[in-house]
């Protein structure tokens, strides 16, 4: 393994294994921007750490349970943002699929009503379908990222301005793989114990110059550091 090899595992096992998670305008980011920005002073002559105002994801508690064979079984779970909470309260519902190749040609979406719906497919990307699925009234969404057959829950959120303007159901990211595994156990029912909030927080950019020699040329990188 080269010198250059080496020292790039090393700095990409501080990020993801020191350092962790770092989601947007969290301590950990922050953190990571200012390794980076270390890290970057000794080939840039100049270094400047940018931030920008943003509403931070931040889940203080997230419990998810689902019944199959005849028992509850916990599963991983991840709180999305933008969405509401359940203060506290254990919710509970029948469990049905929904699969949005198809469902959302559906006319009529109420079977959803006071469902815990297994959403497969992460994102709602027209305006139309996730009004749709407010005005349905399910008690709440467990989001499956049916392009990646993984077994870890990813953190992710819902558009903000759909959220802010049809409102919103808790909703959970979960593993593709424990959702596949939970429907071959004949998986009945869902119930949930979440908490979150999206506080006034601050994101950060490291943004490193190298001044070239020909002033009619240029290129830049600008990095994400934020392991979303």
């Amino acid at each position: 393994m080269s010198a250059t090899s080496i020292n790039l595992e090393k700095h990409v096992r501080y990020l993801t294994e020191k350092i962790g998670i770092r989601l947007a305008g969290s301590p950990e980011e922050y953190q990571a921007a200012q390794y980076i920005a270390d890290t970057l002073k000794a080939y840039c002559p100049k270094v400047t750490v940018e931030e920008f105002g943003i509403r931070r994801r931040l889940v203080t508690k997230e419990s998810l349970e689902i019944f199959m064979n005849g028992e509850w079984k916990a599963v991983r779970s991840s709180l999305f943002s933008s969405a509401v909470s359940t203060n506290g309260e254990v919710w509970e519902g029948d469990l049905v699929c929904f699969d949005t190749e198809t469902s959302y040609q559906k006319k009529d979406l109420s079977f959803l009503k006071g469902k815990a719906v297994i959403h497969l497919g992460c994102h709602i990307e027209k305006e139309d379908h996730y009004r749709r699925l407010m005005e349905a009234k399910p008690a709440f969404i467990l989001f499956v990222d049916v392009r990646y057959p993984g077994t870890l829950p990813l953190a992710d959120g819902l558009f903000p301005a759909y959220a802010e303007k049809y409102g919103s159901v808790p909703s959970l990211n979960v593993a593709y793989m424990d959702i596949w595994n939970a429907l071959r156990n004949n998986a009945s029912k869902a119930r949930i114990c979440v908490e979150g909030s999206m506080p006034e927080s601050k994101t950060t950019v490291v943004v490193g110059e190298i001044p070239g020699s020909d002033p009619d040329s240029g290129a830049h990188f600008v990095g994400d550091n934020t392991g979303e």
